[in-house]
């Protein structure tokens, strides 16, 4: 598992500010771009540090991490990346039926 840095919420907040400025560079309407946040290599507390930061939702890759993830939080892990996201719903479908 990596180790989660202090500072967490105001570089996220950081990121939020430039994809902001960025958003309205290109005349987008401002929230139309969605950031996520991906836990990959980070435990639960990662996430739950994040959820105090005002993050609402989670992406994820790793299989058996993953499984875990949305066991404990099933309705902020949302997101399943590449190959293993497909493997990863079936998982998730099974659990729910």
């Amino acid at each position: 598992m990596s180790e989660l840095k202090p500072g967490l919420c105001s570089r996220f907040t950081e990121i939020k500010n430039k994809l902001k400025e960025a958003e309205k560079s290109v005349d987008r309407k401002e929230g139309s771009v969605e950031l996520l946040p991906v836990s990959k290599t980070f435990g639960i507390e990662a996430i739950i540090e994040g959820v105090k930061c005002g993050m609402t939702s989670f992406g994820e890759n790793y299989v058996q991490e993953g499984c875990s993830k949305i066991d404990l939080c099933r309705n902020l892990v949302d997101h399943i990346f590449g190959a293993v996201g497909i493997f990863l719903c079936e998982v998730k479908i099974h659990r729910i039926i």
